[in-house]
């Protein structure tokens, strides 16, 4: 009886830092079915995940770039919602101004 409890808590251990990884790239900016693709690729070292697959450093590469882009289209998004809010004529009430 013992082994088996023994076994369970291990599994469940397992199950924990498995969801601990996925929800650290989800934080990540990382899809699930990417989570599902490197998730093997990488180990626990104290609290940061570590890449242990050669492949893997190019595609977090590609998925930090991919990160990078969509920062910059918002950014660029805020910028001309903003130019659309400073056109408002003064008759118009504004709310005030809340720069980021």
């Amino acid at each position: 009886m013992q082994g088996g409890r023994s076994r369970q808590r291990q599994r469940c251990g397992l199950r924990q830092r498995q969801a601990r990884r996925r929800r650290t790239l989800l934080a990540a900016g990382l899809n699930t079915a990417t989570i599902a693709t490197v998730l093997p690729c990488l180990r626990e070292d104290a609290d940061r995940l570590v890449p242990t697959c050669p492949d893997l450093l190019q595609h977090l590469h590609g998925e930090r770039d991919r990160i990078t882009r969509a920062i910059e289209d918002l950014r660029t998004s805020r910028a001309a919602l903003t130019r659309v809010i400073d056109a408002a004529p003064e008759e118009v009430e504004k709310e005030p101004a809340r720069r980021a």
